[in-house]
């Protein structure tokens, strides 16, 4: 059960960052973003 459990979570979270990046690239924020990581 607790592997089972483990594995939702982290489908979860991955499908959320799948989204989120998505919604960032529709934006355009990941460039500017990425700009302001590198400096």
């Amino acid at each position: 059960m607790e592997l089972d459990l483990n594995s939702q979570v982290l489908f979860s979270f991955q499908r959320i960052s799948v989204n989120f990046s998505a919604i960032y690239d529709k934006m355009g924020v990941s460039q500017k973003m990425t700009h302001r990581i590198k400096f």
